[in-house]
């Protein structure tokens, strides 16, 4: 029965595509079958349901699984198997097979400097340092890579962030460039004037190009391009969880030698730093004032800001060294102040990181806090506090953010973030909502607003997921 259908749904196909088409989908059908008994089948649709999805496809939906894709035209709703066959309305996007004869028309929409020498496309990518220093910031984290060994390419990618080229090359690991942005992260007044793209592996700082991958370069062309994106701060966060790697805090030469590289990344793309350092070396505190006085060499206060991340409370993760790293790295007065007199290495401000089990600005005010009740004597004026991005990207009238901002404007913070803007298509990753791409993500927004960093609040809009390339 399965075979009359698919040479029925193939008839119109050259007799070896339906035979290879054919082998193709039976092959799969045959693990699922087998899978059955112990895979998730979606159970029998209700007439309902059959009318609400007007039919089924692979998960991909991709012309390369195209056998796939009429396996499930065929056996859905009836049988289902979750782990091949999805709604086409639930479906990524189908990229269209390009023209015979048509790859230039293909390349020349791409972004202009896509097909450069590799020493032209850095020049066409390079952006200039910001003019000033914000008296507040606002903005996400932006969840594009880990290192040079990890990045969503292709079908992993939502398509506003770029997933093929006009030719049907994947983008993402092992692209220069081809890399999008939707209309509202590309722009300051909608997403905010400060993003860090996350994240760098430390123990690459000693490679060349000082272990930059190359989504953050061009990333950062991106999110710069056009006036009210001039001076937006950019941030390159080195560590997170995936690269507990930060081992040569032990070693006070080495740790300055890194901090050393990380200034010549900072310069090589004029951004800022930011020390996401979530693991224990046992010197940490004078290990990461090494680092930061390598850092400050040649990356002074007021030009390259360099900043750190923390627990949602002190100890938090068994980070016990963080207070007294508080202490000694974190100086008073603003971001905005002239650099304090003498030689001590410092931070430009901290960011007290997401607390993923508060779900109300109550619960993330009891552990913001502790950080002056600990004695840690935090200076609040150089701290910023971040939420969780999927409760508020799609709320453009997020109570959270607004209870959460009066306790902090009673103690002049200096900034609100989210953790995070990530361009993969599951829901869930970096703690974000895909859905919150194509209709705005109207809470970031609202928390710049709110804040203070340049932004109206956000108005009603017909909802889009337009995007933007250079």
């Amino acid at each position: 029965m399965l075979l009359i259908a698919l040479a029925s749904a193939s008839a119109g196909a050259p007799m070896h595509a339906q035979l290879d088409a054919l082998a193709a989908a039976n092959a799969a059908a045959a693990d699922a079958l087998a899978a059955a008994g112990g895979a998730a089948v979606a159970p029998p649709a209700t007439a309902g349901e059959q009318a609400a999805c007007p039919g089924y496809t692979s998960l991909t939906n991709q012309p390369e699984d195209d056998a796939i894709n009429e396996w499930c035209q065929v056996q859905c709703p009836g049988f289902c198997p979750v782990d091949k066959c999805v709604c086409i309305t639930d479906a990524p996007k189908r990229r269209e097979e390009p023209a015979a004869g048509n790859e230039t028309a293909a390349a020349a929409a791409a972004a202009p400097y896509v097909d450069l020498d590799p020493a032209e496309q850095r020049k066409a990518l390079h952006t200039e340092l910001p003019r000033t220093v914000p008296d507040r910031i606002s903005g996400p984290w932006f969840y594009v890579t880990d290192g040079n060994t990890r990045e969503p390419t292709g079908h992993e990618r939502n398509s506003l962030y770029g997933d093929f080229d006009g030719a049907g090359k994947e983008i993402g690991f092992g692209s220069a460039a081809g890399r999008k942005l939707p209309d509202w992260l590309a722009s300051a007044n909608r997403s905010g004037n400060a993003i860090t793209l996350a994240f760098m592996n430390p123990t690459e700082l000693g490679d060349a190009d000082f272990g930059v991958p190359p989504a953050f370069i061009e990333y950062t062309h991106l999110l710069r391009q056009g006036p009210e994106n001039r001076d937006r701060q950019i941030y390159f966060a080195i560590g997170g969880m995936e690269f507990n790697g930060y081992d040569f805090l032990a070693d006070m030469a080495l740790a300055e030698a890194a901090g050393e590289n990380a200034c010549g990344a900072a310069r090589a793309h004029n951004v800022g730093i930011e020390i996401d350092h979530e693991g224990t070396k046992g010197n940490d505190v004078e290990g990461l004032k090494s680092f930061v006085r390598g850092f400050r060499k040649k990356c002074p206060m007021g030009q390259y800001p360099i900043s750190m991340d923390l627990m949602g409370g002190p100890g938090g993760g068994a980070l016990f060294w963080a207070p007294e790293a508080v202490k000694a790295l974190l100086p008073p007065g603003k971001p905005t102040d002239p650099p304090p007199d003498g030689d001590e290495p410092y931070l430009d401000f901290v960011n007290i990181m997401v607390i993923g089990a508060c779900q109300d600005s109550a619960c993330l005010i009891q552990f913001w806090k502790q950080w002056d009740e600990r004695d840690s004597t935090i200076n609040y004026e150089r701290t910023a506090f971040t939420f969780t991005a999927e409760r508020i990207c799609d709320d453009a009238e997020s109570p959270m953010i607004r209870e959460a901002w009066e306790w902090i404007k009673e103690r002049n913070g200096y900034g609100l973030r989210t953790w995070s803007v990530d361009p993969h298509t599951v829901n869930g990753h970096g703690l974000w909502k895909d859905e919150c791409n194509g209709i705005g993500a109207p809470g970031l927004q609202a928390m710049c607003a709110i804040a203070g960093a340049g932004c109206e609040a956000p108005k009603a809009r017909a909802l889009d997921g337009r995007s933007r390339r250079a």
